[in-house]
């Protein structure tokens, strides 16, 4: 009986000790929990620092990239907006210097049309004020030809100006001329009559005949004369020319032609052409 107990009892302890040997060799098999929950073993704990070291270099780095990233992007929009900024200031500015020059142009402009309207006033002014020279009438005396007797015109000079005129040089004709022949009006041949001034209003009478020798004096009317008149064969006529200055300095002319009028009135009509005045150049 004692002897069973005591086999039972040893293989109770053998089993216990075999069961703590495969305790043992499971203990040993097993991680440590301590070193899992206190840290890594020293391989993996280094992998795993410079894995960390790695991973905060690549943010870093990240970060650096963002943030250039967000320079570039920051300069590009600071550059596209100091461009635009620059076109503005050069459209405004070509905007500003167009206006400039339209305003230059336009004011030489003003001021040409200023200046014209200027010299036009001053013209006008005296235009209204100078000399004016004309043929103020023709006067046959006696009123008609008449046998044996010499035959004139009476010529008035007028000035209708506001100022005398001054320097005044006349070339006078009268003559006898065919009808159908033509009329010379160059006076460089004759003699020009000087009748210094003529003040305003006032008239200056010339007395030329029509009917005068190759020398110019007046001769009588002769029966064959007054018949070629009465006829129309021959014409009766009085012109020439008037130079003359005025007060500004100006110098002007003036042509006169007129014809004894037919059937005979007392009276000269003027002829077609060679009734004009105009300034010297």
């Amino acid at each position: 009986m004692q002897d069973h107990q005591i086999r039972r009892r040893l293989a109770t302890a053998l089993k216990r000790r075999q069961q703590q040997q495969r305790s043992d060799r499971d203990e040993n098999r097993r991680p440590d929990c301590r070193e899992q929950k206190l840290g890594f073993p020293q391989e993996i704990s280094s992998a795993t620092g410079q894995s960390s070291k790695e991973d905060s270099d690549n943010d870093q780095n990240a970060t650096k990239e963002r943030t250039s990233d967000r320079s570039i992007e920051d300069s590009t929009w600071k550059i596209a907006i100091l461009t635009g900024v620059l076109a503005v200031i050069a459209f405004v500015s070509a905007i500003v210097s167009g206006f400039q020059w339209w305003e230059i142009h336009s004011g030489s402009t003003d001021t040409h049309s200023l200046a014209i309207a200027a010299k036009t006033q001053a013209e006008i002014a005296q235009l209204d004020q100078r000399a004016w020279l004309g043929i103020q009438s023709i006067t046959p005396t006696p009123s008609t030809p008449a046998i044996g007797k010499t035959f004139e015109a009476k010529i008035e000079l007028k000035n209708t100006g506001k100022t005398p005129a001054l320097h005044i040089e006349i070339t006078c004709l009268g003559q006898a001329i065919i009808i159908g022949n033509e009329i010379d009006f160059s006076y460089e041949k004759y003699e020009k009559v000087k009748n210094g001034i003529i003040f305003p209003n006032a008239i200056a009478d010339i007395n030329i005949s029509p009917v005068s020798d190759m020398s110019g004096h007046p001769i009588p009317v002769s029966q064959e004369i007054l018949t070629a008149i009465q006829q129309n064969q021959l014409t009766l006529v009085v012109h020439g020319r008037v130079d003359y200055d005025d007060v500004f300095g100006k110098s002007h002319w003036l042509l006169y032609c007129s014809r004894l009028t037919v059937p005979f009135n007392g009276a000269f009509e003027l002829c077609g052409k060679h009734n004009e005045t105009g300034d010297n150049e």
